[in-house]
């Protein structure tokens, strides 16, 4: 009987023990929702949206031959003297200026040697001239000379160095990564700065492609107006030369409808005050041409010049911006790491 008994004590003995196993399996373990790390800091960091900006504008200032106003009032003189007869003070105090640089035998020679191929063709001898410019740059006469002015570029004659302003550039430097660690949250928080920073570089490249081929095209279109502004400077100067010539035509002929109430002397000194003033107005046209072709270049150097200044300035607001995005996702990540015993814990 006892035997038996025993027996039934250690069936019962073992249904228990299987019993509280059974209560031990790891099923209710898994059934615990798993725990999902946040970290707010990080969610909205990125950069602002690109906004260009447009070159300084380039301004271009055409050069001018401007005539005599003391050339003018003898001119207009002349014209009265037929019906008039008389002589006025402005036309013999002409006559006097030029009488201090040319004796008036000199003159009578001078006029004499023009013919109608220099006036039309404009072209003169070496000789003559340099005879002409002593005689324009002479004291006594230069009031009665035309003048000019030279093309400019954003306000700069051309031959005068146009300097492009220089603008500082920015490289980012991007934080070390978190390293070490692998604590779940601290993991996790390292994980989602390293998507930020993805986003960040990614949108960095974008804006940074999109400014450099800003500055590409316009660089590109700043070279290309070049050869087609160049081949239309002369069609804007025959007109010019047209309107001298024909002024020194008629000119001449008032002077010759009045030859005998002048005289010879006074005659020759105002026909070579009216063939030098012709010629030295034809030397400046010549000058403010060749300038005017080199206005063309310097205007694409301002253009470029401005759009580097343009594209220097974007891409340091880029890398600016970058900079501060960084920074700010850096301090968030560092946070939440310091704070990461607070999350899933309970504490």
């Amino acid at each position: 009987m006892k035997t038996t008994a025993r027996r039934i004590s250690w069936i019962m003995y073992g249904l228990l023990l299987g019993g509280v196993m059974y209560n031990c399996k790891t099923k209710d373990v898994a059934s615990i929702t798993p725990f999902t790390y946040t970290f707010a800091g990080l969610d909205n960091i990125k950069l602002p949206e690109l906004t260009q900006t447009a070159p300084a504008a380039v301004t271009v200032t055409a050069g001018t031959v401007t005539s005599s106003t003391l050339a003018a009032a003898v001119t207009s003189a002349l014209s009265n003297i037929s019906a008039t007869g008389e002589i006025p003070a402005v036309v013999k105090q002409a006559g006097a200026d030029i009488a201090q640089t040319v004796p008036a035998e000199k003159a009578a020679s001078l006029v004499s040697g023009f013919t109608p191929d220099m006036i039309n063709s404009g072209a003169l001898s070496a000789e003559m001239k340099s005879q002409m410019s002593a005689i324009a740059s002479s004291p006594a006469l230069k009031a009665y000379m035309p003048s000019f002015t030279l093309p400019m570029v954003n306000g700069k004659p051309i031959g005068a160095r146009i300097a492009a302003p220089t603008v500082a550039t920015t490289a980012a430097a991007k934080a070390a990564l978190l390293g070490g660690d692998v604590d779940a949250c601290k993991q996790g928080a390292t994980e989602a700065y390293n998507t930020v920073l993805g986003k960040l570089d990614a949108t960095k490249a974008s804006q940074t492609s999109t400014v450099n081929a800003t500055y590409t095209q316009l660089e590109t279109a700043a070279n290309g107006d070049v050869a087609g502004c160049q081949a239309g400077v002369p069609a804007k100067y025959a007109p010019l030369r047209s309107t001298l010539k024909e002024q020194l035509t008629t000119s001449l002929a008032t002077l010759n409808s009045i030859k005998s109430i002048l005289g010879a002397d006074l005659y020759n000194q105002l026909a070579l005050m009216a063939y030098v003033g012709y010629f030295q107005a034809l030397d400046n046209v010549d000058t403010i041409q060749s300038a005017d072709g080199k206005a063309c270049t310097a205007t694409k150097d301002a253009k470029i010049a401005a759009a580097k200044v343009a594209r220097d300035t974007d891409l340091n607001h880029i890398n600016s911006n970058y900079n501060t995005a960084l920074t700010e996702a850096t301090t968030a990540r560092d946070k939440a790491i310091a704070s990461c015993h607070n999350q899933g814990t309970g504490g």
